[in-house]
C-alpha cells in the first residue's frame, strides 16, 4: 500500500483529482499507512505505564476493554454495511459466524497485523521493501 502510496504522492490533497486525491488517498495515508504506528504506539504507552505503576489496574483493563469493545463494533459494523450493500451472504447463520469471527480476531490476530504492519512500513521507510512479485506463468499442455 505504501508503494501504491508513494507513486500517486502527487495526487494527495490535489483537488485536480476530485474524490481520489482529496478523500480516498489522504484517507489510506492517515488510517491505514499511520494507524498501525499509532495503534502500537498506544500498546506500548499504556502497557508501560501499566508496568512502571503509572496507571492502576482498573484503568489499564478498562483501556483493553474500550479498545476491544471498539474494534469489535466497527468489524461487525463493517460486516452489517457490507450485507445492507452487497447481499453476499444468503444465511443469516453466516454472518453470525463472522461476528463471531470478529470478536475472536482482537485477541492475537489484530495485535499481529498490526505488527506485520508497522514492519513492513519500517522496511519501507529503510528502502527494503519486497516489491511486487509476479509469479512466473506456466501452460498445462
Amino acid at each position: 500500500m505504501l508503494e501504491g502510496l508513494w507513486d500517486f504522492k502527487g495526487y494527495i490533497g490535489n483537488p485536480n483529482y476530485g474524490a481520489f486525491g482529496l478523500i480516498a488517498l489522504p484517507n489510506l495515508l492517515i488510517f491505514e499507512a499511520l494507524g498501525p504506528i499509532v495503534e502500537l504506539i498506544g500498546i506500548l504507552v499504556f502497557a508501560t505505564s501499566y508496568f512502571l505503576n503509572s496507571l492502576s489496574l482498573p484503568a489499564f483493563l478498562l483501556f483493553l476493554a474500550i479498545s476491544f469493545l471498539l474494534h469489535i463494533f466497527m468489524s461487525i459494523g463493517a460486516i452489517i454495511m457490507s450485507d445492507i450493500s452487497f447481499r453476499r451472504y444468503e444465511n443469516v447463520s453466516d454472518l453470525f459466524k463472522l461476528f463471531g469471527a470478529s470478536i475472536f480476531e482482537q485477541f492475537g490476530y489484530r495485535q499481529f497485523t498490526v505488527m506485520a504492519r508497522v514492519w513492513a512500513t519500517y522496511r519501507f521507510l529503510a528502502g527494503r521493501s519486497g516489491g511486487w512479485v509476479s509469479p512466473e506463468r506456466t501452460s498445462k499442455k
